[in-house]
């Protein structure tokens, strides 16, 4: 859900947006993998997709069964599953230059990879709704491997030109948003299209969106190219986390598609996401160490009678 200007949620750490404390926002980063595995298997949803499958069977397939070239039933934007990927593993995918230049390990290539799928719905609406948060583990490794594979942006060639991408909104394009933007609170996603695509995509399979944002963006403000380990590379799909603004530019008139969906030029500013870093088994132990030792000075063992 969109929000107009740039609301206070927009502003908070993660571990607030995610209702848990910083401590175990960062233990449950440091279990990796095993932390995703877990939180998925423990709370996993319920509802199906038109593949029916789950988020459980997603990551059963993300995680542990090589990428499959399916041919995907009507409800999915793509026609094909892990098209050009088959047989890849998720180490594999780990070994791609992309995710090697970017220092991305398993679990945050697995967070990528499960982003891609229908699971994207299960993460992105407790952050709309401002619940506490089934997959924290997941979002944690997810910004982390955003913010890596950006840092990449710049480093490849920083005078290149403007880029540019789509974004379909359901949002009224009224006066209060060309006056104030609007914040996404959860993931967003861009395409990397030529124009009539994305309009026909906009126009057709997401006829719910009211505006089509076109976007050139400096590399600067370009998301994380995730097309290369995506289940669905065709989309051609840039990602963003929390909390970015999408500033629209004075209207002009604007065009409209089928469907009365406005096409609408505009900037994007990204919130900057701190990159976390995992703590060493000795770090872990000190951690450890002190914790109890703090907790022994609060509550000394009194002696027995």
């Amino acid at each position: 859900m969109l929000r107009y200007g740039t609301p206070i949620e927009a502003r908070q750490g993660l571990h607030k947006s995610l209702q848990i404390s910083y401590k175990k926002l960062m233990e449950l980063f440091n279990d990796g993998e095993d932390a995703i595995l877990a939180e998925i298997t423990q709370n996993t949803s319920t509802e199906r997709d038109a593949l029916g499958w789950s988020d459980g069977e997603w990551l059963h397939y993300v995680l542990s069964q090589p990428s499959e070239e399916k041919t995907l039933p009507a409800g999915f934007l793509s026609k094909t599953l892990d098209k050009g990927h088959k047989g890849m593993t998720l180490d594999d995918y780990v070994k791609l230059p992309q995710a090697v230049a970017a220092d991305l390990d398993r679990a945050t290539v697995l967070a990528l990879r499960l982003y891609t799928t229908p699971v994207f719905k299960s993460i992105n609406k407790p952050l709309r709704e401002g619940c506490k948060h089934p997959y924290p583990a997941l979002v944690a490794h997810l910004v982390n491997g955003i913010a890596k594979l950006c840092a990449l942006n710049t480093k490849e060639d920083p005078d290149a030109r403007p880029v540019e991408i789509y974004r379909g909104l359901k949002i009224d394009a009224g006066p209060e948003f060309y006056s104030r933007g609007a914040t996404e609170l959860a993931f967003m996603s861009a395409m990397r299209l030529e124009k009539k695509v994305a309009e026909k995509v906009v126009s057709t399979d997401g006829a719910s969106a009211s505006v089509l944002m076109r976007l050139n963006l400096t590399r600067e403000q370009l998301g994380a190219d995730i097309s290369f380990l995506s289940c669905f590379p065709a989309e051609c799909e840039y990602l963003y986390g929390p909390g970015t603004y999408i500033e629209p530019k004075a209207e002009r008139g604007g065009a409209f598609l089928p469907g009365a969906v406005k096409v609408v030029e505009g900037q994007i500013h990204i919130k900057e996401q701190p990159i976390f870093k995992k703590a060493s088994a000795g770090e872990r132990a000190e951690a450890v160490e002190d914790e109890a030792a703090g907790a022994a000075t609060a509550a000394p063992i009194k002696p027995s009678k």
